[in-house]
């Protein structure tokens, strides 16, 4: 059952987590969860290729024509191609959009119980840019912040500077009253939109799918 209810009171919300930073919030009890994406990604691929899917890892795609795609790996023949290529479609109406995530070393049970994190609660604000938060299985604060529009060359995955600035000040902002250090960060691209809609185009045997954070290409013969 899904219960939601409005956290307007401090006192209400400071059970839920103690900071200074939120003044309300909205509870969702018994409702929401994330992934890991890695994790997700490779569990679908073992899914879908027992229905007889074959996968092409690390097999950059070189041209295409006529039915034959051409890659560094050899040729493959398809009936329809669908181009997932998210922020690398050459569409204007394409952003790249560059998002930043940090994990903290792993909390000790007083600084769980502290922050009202212990049970490992889902949080993010309400920004179109927004931060987000969680705590991960071996007890660290992930902080997620993003993003900024960056050049379609750009594929660093180094952590962005000022992503990283912005966290480390958020992190402090969140609980002033702890001593936490982030011990790994990582940067990512992917596409948007205007209105965060997928882009998609249709020409021949062919659909081009873009500005939906996918990065794909998908053969059916």
């Amino acid at each position: 059952d899904r219960v939601i209810r409005p956290l307007s009171a401090i006192d209400e919300l400071q059970k839920e987590i103690d900071t200074p930073l939120f003044a309300h919030g909205i509870l969702s009890e018994n409702h929401g969860f994330s992934v890991n994406p890695l994790a997700l990604t490779q569990n679908l691929s073992k899914a879908i290729e027992k229905y007889g899917v074959k996968i092409y890892e690390n097999t950059a795609l070189i041209n295409f024509e006529n039915g034959t795609a051409k890659t560094t790996g050899g040729n493959i023949k398809y009936k329809k191609l669908i181009m997932a290529i998210d922020a690398d479609h050459p569409a204007k109406e394409v952003k790249n959009l560059k998002s930043t995530i940090a994990v903290t070393r792993p909390l000790t049970d007083s600084e769980l119980s502290a922050t009202g994190l212990a049970k490992l609660k889902i949080i993010f604000d309400s920004k179109k840019h927004y931060d987000y938060f969680k705590v991960t299985k071996d007890r660290r604060l992930l902080v997620g912040f993003g993003g900024v529009v960056v050049n379609k060359k750009n594929k660093k995955t180094a952590p962005h500077p000022r992503h990283l600035a912005t966290i480390a000040k958020f992190i402090k902002r969140l609980f002033p009253y702890l001593d936490i250090e982030i011990d790994y960060a990582w940067s990512g691209t992917f596409g948007v939109t205007r209105d965060y809609g997928p882009l998609l185009e249709f020409k021949e045997n062919q659909v081009s799918i873009a500005g939906a954070s996918t990065q794909v290409v998908c053969f059916m013969t």
